[in-house]
């Protein structure tokens, strides 16, 4: 009886103890789990790589007396959008140091011209071709019409997630929905 007693006592000992090496964050990290809907998902990814632009967007540019207040506002909400997403077990992205670089730069389409010289069908050589290549914005959307689109963007996704059925988003987004809104008018009129 006393082995049984042992055996069982050091089967405990040895589940708790590797119990305890496991990370708490496995369910998040390898089997995707969260608390969180796909639109309320979406909203924590989307409305916080926007708010961290716009703080870029406020370093880099000059948009304004205020860019540096609407700056720190964005500072304040990003970091709101990683309390609660923590909170429903959501993985917030990680970018590269670039990432707002190439995203801020304007977009260029970059394409090949063919052109062949007029030589005559009848000529017994291959006519040469000449290859010119030509760049063209895609975008003509300047740095002032880009911040205000990526608030544009964080206002819609607030008000689309003020709507979810997780509670705990809902209620943040509507709290903060009228803010952020005259937080957009405040940019609009301070650019232009």
């Amino acid at each position: 009886m006393k082995q049984l007693q042992l055996m069982i006592a050091l089967l405990l000992v040895g589940v708790v103890f590797l119990g305890s090496c496991i990370d708490p964050n496995k369910d998040i990290k390898y089997n995707h789990y969260t608390k969180a809907d796909t639109e309320a998902f979406e909203f924590l990814k989307t409305t916080y790589e926007e708010a961290l632009f716009q703080q870029y967007a406020a370093k880099n540019y000059n948009l304004g007396a205020e860019s540096q207040q609407i700056a720190q506002e964005y500072k304040i909400l990003s970091e709101e959008l990683v309390k609660l997403a923590t909170e429903n077990n959501v993985l917030m992205p990680s970018f590269s140091a670039t990432h707002f670089d190439e995203k801020a730069a304007p977009a260029i389409n970059t394409f090949a011209v063919v052109t062949e010289s007029t030589v005559p069908d009848s000529a017994a050589t291959a006519s040469p071709v000449v290859v010119q290549e030509q760049t063209q914005p895609v975008s003509k959307e300047t740095p002032a019409q880009k911040v205000i689109h990526s608030q544009e963007t964080i206002v819609h996704q607030f008000e689309v997630v003020s709507r979810n059925t997780n509670v705990s988003v809902r209620n943040y987004a509507q709290s903060k929905l009228e803010g952020l809104k005259e937080l957009l008018e405040r940019t609009r009129s301070s650019i232009n």
